[in-house]
């Protein structure tokens, strides 16, 4: 493995080990009966951005695929704990076997615009520091 790939790797897997966190959450605050909170949405899609800004921001390189590549990370995961939780006999909206695409397809398509906007922001601002 190349020097800048262990990097990029690096970056990706911070982002992926906060987004594991957000479902995390998720999950614990389902099984304790808060998981129609308000405020639960919020750090959710808060905690996603942070994410995503922190892979592009600190990838040395493809930032933007960096980034934009936590939209997959995240469905995927949502996805996962969604088929999990149904198969356990906790309550989800969208169970068996097909809730595990259509749940992928819905956290893709809504996570792609704060993803977009997170990397970009992150872009940015570390094209700044470069400029130092």
């Amino acid at each position: 493995m190349t020097a800048i790939f262990k990097v990029i790797q690096s970056a990706w897997i911070r982002g992926a080990l906060l987004i594991f966190f957000i479902v995390a959450v998720d999950i614990i605050t389902r099984k304790m009966s808060l998981g129609e909170s308000e405020w639960l949405l919020y750090f959710v899609w808060v905690i996603f951005m942070v994410a995503v800004y922190i892979s592009t921001y600190t990838a040395p390189r493809h930032k933007l695929i960096v980034g934009m590549s936590h939209t997959i990370t995240i469905s995927l995961l949502f996805a996962l704990s969604n088929w999990i939780q149904s198969h356990l006999g906790m309550g989800v909206d969208l169970g068996g076997e097909k809730g595990f695409g259509v749940v992928f397809a819905l956290i893709y398509v809504t996570s792609f615009i704060p993803a977009l906007i997170a990397s970009v922001v992150g872009l940015i601002i570390s094209g700044k520091n470069y400029k130092k």
